[in-house]
Formats: C-alpha cells, sequence, structure tokens
C-alpha cells in the first residue's frame, strides 16, 4: 500500500524538528510501516527537515494536503497526543481542525482513514470535542495507553482498541544508538523539562543537583523557534548548567543513554529513558505523566526540589508488553487497512 502519515511533528524554518518527541514517534511509526512492506510518506506543514532518518513530504497549505491524500492509497493519522484541544485561545484551530480536515477529505476521496497510537487528553470546550467526535466517527482507532481509551470512551463516546507509544517500535535502534556510542556511563543528570516547569528551576536546586551528580544538562525536547524549552530558563540558572540546544533525537538518546538519571515532564524524555534503561522521575501531573507513571511504575516529585537520588527504573515487564502490543497491533491497522481497500 501507499500510505501517508499524519502526525503532530513539524520542522522550523531552521530545518530541525519543533519537538524532538513528535520526531522520534513519527520516524519510528514510518520506518515501522515501510518494515513491513508499505511505501510511506509523512507529511509536514513547516519547513524542509535536514536532519533526521526519515524524510518529510513539505505541503503547503491544505490544498497540498488535499492533493497527497488522494494520491494514497490509505491515511494513518498517529502517533502523539492528537485527540486534544491544543490551541485553547484559537477559535478553529490546531489538532481537532486538522484531524477533522484529514477525515473529511478521507470521506470525500474514498481513501480509509485509521487512527494509529494516539493519545486523548481533557477537552474542556463542548466545540473541540465536537470536531474530535466527528473526525473520528466511523473510523477505527488504535489508542496509546488505558486512559487514553476511558477517555474517548467518556469524552468521544466511541470504543477504541489499545496499543501502545508508537516510539516503542524503535527500541532496538534506541539501543543500537547506544552501544556504537561507545561512551561511557557517567555521573550526569539531565533535565528535560517543559517551558513551564523550567521556570522553577532556581539556583537552589541546581546546587542541590551538583552535590549529587557531576554533570548538569538540560535537553530542550521541544525546540521551536517560537518559545523553546531552554529559554524559560532563569537567566542565573542557565549560566550553571549546560544547555544542549539545536539536537536531533538520535543525539538526545546518546545523552540520555550515557546519564545516570533522567527528571522529566516531556513525556518522550521519560519513553527514551524507559527504553535505554536510565532511571527517570516525572515531574507533573498531566495527564499523559499520570497514564505513563500508571503504565510504568516510575517516580514522581512534585516540584524540582522534590527529588530523590533513589529513582527506580521503568518496569522492564511492562515495556516489553506495550512493545509487543503496539507491534502487534500496527499488523492489525495494516491488515484492516488492506482489508477495505
Amino acid at each position: 500500500m501507499k500510505l501517508l502519515l499524519v502526525s503532530a511533528d513539524r520542522t522550523t524554518d531552521s530545518g530541525v524538528p519543533t519537538n524532538l518527541g513528535d520526531a522520534l514517534l513519527t520516524d519510528a511509526l514510518a520506518a515501522g510501516v515501510r518494515s513491513r512492506g508499505h511505501d510511506v510518506s509523512v507529511a509536514d506543514f513547516g519547513a524542509l527537515r535536514t536532519v533526521g532518518i526519515e524524510a518529510r513530504e513539505k505541503l503547503t497549505g491544505p490544498w497540498g494536503l488535499i492533493r497527497e491524500i488522494r494520491n494514497a492509497d490509505a491515511v494513518i493519522v498517529g502517533g502523539g497526543t492528537l485527540l486534544q484541544d491544543d490551541q485553547p485561545s484559537e477559535l478553529f484551530g490546531g489538532l481537532p481542525r486538522l484531524i477533522l480536515f484529514v477525515s473529511l477529505i478521507g470521506w470525500i476521496s474514498r481513501t480509509p482513514v485509521v487512527y494509529f497510537g494516539v493519545g486523548c487528553d481533557p477537552i474542556a470546550r463542548w466545540t473541540m470535542r465536537c470536531l474530535v467526535r466527528l473526525a473520528v466517527k466511523g473510523r477505527r482507532v488504535w489508542a496509546r495507553d488505558l486512559e487514553s481509551v476511558q477517555r474517548c470512551a467518556d469524552l468521544l463516546k466511541i470504543k477504541v482498541e489499545l496499543a501502545a507509544d508508537v516510539s516503542l517500535l524503535f527500541a532496538d535502534r534506541l539501543g543500537d544508538l547506544i552501544a556504537s556510542s561507545n561512551v561511557a556511563q557517567s555521573n550526569q543528570l539531565v533535565l528535560a523539562l517543559t517551558a513551564l516547569d523550567a521556570q522553577t528551576l532556581t539556583s537552589h536546586a541546581v546546587a542541590r543537583f551538583k552535590s549529587e551528580f557531576d554533570t548538569i544538562v538540560f535537553v530542550p525536547m521541544h525546540q521551536g523557534e517560537d518559545r523553546g524549552d531552554s529559554e524559560s530558563l532563569l537567566d542565573e540558572v542557565g549560566s550553571q548548567i549546560e544547555v544542549l540546544r539545536g539536537l536531533t533525537w538520535e543525539d538526545t538518546v546518546t545523552v540520555f543513554g550515557r546519564s545516570k538519571m533522567v527528571i522529566a515532564s516531556r513525556m518522550h524524555a521519560m519513553y527514551i529513558s524507559a527504553m535505554v534503561g536510565v532511571p527517570v522521575a516525572a515531574l507533573g501531573s498531566s495527564p499523559k505523566i499520570d497514564a505513563f507513571i500508571s503504565e510504568f511504575g516510575i517516580s514522581r516529585i512534585e516540584g524540582i526540589d522534590g527529588w530523590s537520588a533513589i529513582t527506580p527504573l521503568a518496569d522492564a515487564v511492562s515495556v516489553a508488553m506495550a512493545r509487543a502490543r503496539v507491534e502487534a497491533q500496527l499488523d492489525s491497522a495494516l491488515r484492516h487497512l488492506g482489508s477495505v481497500l
């Protein structure tokens, strides 16, 4: 099949991913589909991607997306928290508009559409819930976690199937990256925080970290030119730690793999940690973080000062089960698409 993959991954004007987590999961899903013998192209409404292992199809406006959908045998809307109201200040925009548009063009052009490995966050606005309900109406949906399955039932009034996060399709590749880097593990702490949480990082917290770790690095998982995670750091903090800007997700994996511990409020920083076997503590209580903690048994800290040097690894059995589930369910999704063509 000739498949089009639509995700939240976008490219900045500098040619790098806006969000490293979205880039990782999109590459993983595209590679997973291709490894099963299908042709896949990845839609991108940003600039031309200059880094990464999976090329992007640069689209200009809705007509470009219409053309790609009509040229495809089927569409996979997948990876990431696509079922959410990501731009609450906009009357009609963001991900709800995107997935509704994709679904409508699919219906008009008779191009099958499925949703695979998607997360569902609470959607407060009634209008946005309606848009998302219309987008998934009559479509098969594989959700990322049990909480998303339940939220789909409660908010969207649909039954969905459980898969897992599509980044797990790259578990072996991440291990290979670590092995090929030939860099020994060091007493290093990685901070991978959202812009909001980065603001809470104080000199006092940095001093506590320095009493336990030889090196402290900040990895901005969001590096969009609008406002990257690291841009929210206090001036006095930014001068005391090393901020690693301009990374690819592959670079990020090697940084994590040689570290002793990760503190994260970015979900895919947690997934990377789980896949490479580095202890990770979750900061915050967003729905996606709650779901990760529930499934993989990592520790939570209520504030940046609440960390503990004793941090458990993600449960290896749960990670292996989730990985096996996403592999099997991707096969199921592709069989479904083949059966309706």
